[in-house]
């Protein structure tokens, strides 16, 4: 979990990076960060550029039966305003959890930075 969290901490920071380049005018707004692996999951938000808050659980759902993780979601996911967006990265087959947070939220851009095996290629790193 740790090591995909800094993978997408790192991805975000990188994304941030190269539209402040680009001399882009508009916010990129809040980011609410999912995390999952194997039924356990990070959330972080943020808010004018500052993660606000984090909520972390361990084998939170299994497979398909995602109700844990959106009661969990659903305050935060409520917050989020059409700029927001929405970074997951997961290693759920049949990516349940993008599913539930396009119905969650489908207002809301969501960018899915999961690889099949990239935790196995995440934990080789360290």
């Amino acid at each position: 979990m740790f090591a995909m969290l800094e993978e997408t901490l790192h991805q975000i920071q990188k994304a941030k990076r190269e539209y402040e380049e680009k001399k882009n005018k508009e916010s990129l707004g809040g980011i609410l960060s999912v995390i999952s692996c194997n039924g356990s999951v990070c959330i972080l938000k943020s808010h004018s550029d500052k993660w606000t808050e984090l909520r972390s659980r361990v084998s939170l759902f299994s497979g398909e039966n995602v109700d844990s993780l959106k009661k969990i979601l659903s305050p935060m996911i409520s917050e989020l305003s059409g700029e927001d967006q929405i970074v997951l990265n997961s290693t759920e087959e049949g990516s349940y959890v993008k599913g539930l947070l396009g119905d969650m939220a489908p207002h809301i851009k969501i960018n899915d930075i999961s690889k099949g095996s990239s935790l196995w290629k995440l934990m080789s790193k360290y």
